[in-house]
């Protein structure tokens, strides 16, 4: 129900109520009874002496006594009235008076609900309240300032109030339209709260940025990218925060020695903000070296195979060019010459050494040709001698060469127990324990093979970690020459 939705009208004198579309209310309508009828006393009252004709008092005042009345004679004797008489006549007429003023007051009451004017139809049953109190009245208040905070309400915590005021004259319809407004307003609060929620967050987010900004610039990447995920997590549609966040890992990524990991995390910090040159221009570059050390392995490889397949010394082609443009054995075709034996004397270490060699891009012709090639992990593949001081000094550094050395020592122990377990079996005669022995040498050579990954790992992770220093000392390996270490504010 609105506050220009019609409104009961209430009629204490007819007794009836008219209900608007919205809600029905409950009226009592308030009756006055007036007191009426012969107010004079019954008993006989006394009689007072005086000249002229015989008179007797009236509620008109002083009246000649009727001829035979018993009341008076002819002798002048007058009747007054007493005391008692004179009271209940004041209080008749007091009566009278309260009635005639109480009807005006409920009248201009009723006008005023038929306009709708429940404030001043509220004062008027007040006043009449002042001057005849009843059940009826105090009702008819009740209901009056119940109406009355209903149509002045502006929120459902007033509606709600003017409801409870006066339960059983409200509709249904009216308790529905109070629910329904609590629920919009709680939404509505709910939303002015979430915005400022919002707006707070991505104050922090801002700020998180800015502090993750200068952590990157002072080499702090680890830092910065907790402060970025943060931020992320406050403001997670930034544009910015997020692509700075990819940066974050970017930069991670080339420390760690990962072009391809980089180029992934530069991708998505323009898919979020396409706008960020820098960026872009650093995607361009990286995919640039990354596609000329690929084409730079595959071109080694290339020259490994020719290698392994007679290279390009004089008399090594297998074919040459025939008549008609065929290819015809070379008959000066040179003999290679003996290979060497290297420290790969077992077939599984030659495996591993030249597959090493392949992923290193080194001759392979070492290996299946000319023989020589080392068993990996009998000798280290990284030589620290070769390192700058720089390089050598950076405490990343020292502990990646502790932790490759520690590998080593452990896979030359294994084979040094391998080597005593080979020996003991060839020097006994027992066939029970030379069956022994020989699945003891298989377990150990079994365990001195699964060392070898790990060792080629930590080799290749020394490898990056030393152009990852280089780079950030001198600019060496980064894309474009230049360590990544920037973000937008």
């Amino acid at each position: 129900m609105s506050n220009t939705e019609t409104d009961p009208i209430v009629s204490s004198r007819a007794g009836t109520t008219s209900a608007g579309s919205a809600a029905s209310f409950t009226m009592l309508a308030l009756v006055l009874v007036f007191a009426g009828g012969n107010h004079l006393a019954a008993q006989p009252e006394p009689t007072f002496k005086a000249d002229g004709p015989a008179k007797i008092w009236t509620a008109d005042g002083w009246k000649p006594v009727p001829e035979g009345s018993s009341s008076g004679s002819s002798s002048g004797t007058y009747r007054g009235p007493s005391a008692s008489q004179l009271k209940r006549e004041a209080e008749a007429a007091a009566r009278q008076d309260r009635a005639r003023r109480a009807g005006a007051l409920n009248d201009q009451a009723n006008v005023a609900v038929r306009a709708h004017d429940y404030r001043e139809a509220l004062r008027l049953f007040r006043a009449q309240q002042q001057v005849i109190d009843g059940p009826k009245v105090r009702d008819v208040i009740s209901l009056m300032e119940a109406l009355a905070q209903w149509t002045e309400a502006k929120t459902a915590a007033e509606y709600r109030r003017a409801l409870n005021l006066r339960p059983d004259s409200f509709t249904a319809d009216n308790r529905i339209f109070v629910e329904n407004l609590e629920r919009q307003e709680a939404a509505a609060r709910k939303a002015v709260e979430d915005a400022a929620q919002l707006a707070r967050d991505r104050a922090a987010g801002s700020r998180l940025n800015d502090e993750a900004a200068d952590l990157l610039a002072a080499g702090k990447i680890d830092e910065a990218r907790d402060k970025l995920t943060e931020a992320r997590r406050l403001s997670p549609d930034d544009k910015q925060i997020n692509a700075n966040y990819w940066i974050a890992w970017a930069n991670i990524s080339l420390r760690n020695g990962s072009i391809d990991n980089m180029i992934t995390y530069l991708e998505s910090a323009v898919q979020w903000d396409p706008e960020n040159t820098k960026a872009k221009e650093l995607l361009i570059r990286a995919r640039t070296d990354r596609d000329n050390q690929r084409s730079a392995v595959q071109a080694g490889l290339a020259e490994s195979r020719s290698r392994l397949l007679g290279g390009n010394a004089p008399g090594s082609e297998r074919t040459v060019a025939g008549a008609f443009g065929s290819r015809e054995s070379n008959p000066t075709l040179a003999t290679r010459p003996a290979g060497k034996i290297g420290s790969n004397v077992l077939a599984g270490d030659q495996l591993m050494s030249a597959a090493h060699a392949a992923s290193v891009d080194q001759d392979l012709s070492v290996n299946f040709d000319i023989g020589g090639a080392q068993a990996v992990g009998s000798l280290p593949m990284v030589d620290p001698a070769t390192m700058p001081p720089r390089v050598l000094n950076d405490p990343r550094m020292s502990e990646s060469l502790q932790q490759l050395s520690d590998l080593l020592a452990a896979r030359a122990k294994i084979r040094q127990d391998r080597d005593t377990l080979v020996d003991a079996r060839n020097q006994t005669k027992d066939p029970a324990a030379m069956a022994a022995l020989t699945k003891q040498v298989d377990a150990k050579q079994q365990e001195y093979a699964q060392a070898a990954p790990a060792i080629a790992a930590k080799q290749d992770s020394v490898a990056k970690l030393h152009r990852v220093i280089s780079s950030e000392i001198e600019g060496g390996d980064a894309p474009g020459g230049a360590p990544l270490q920037f973000m937008t504010r």
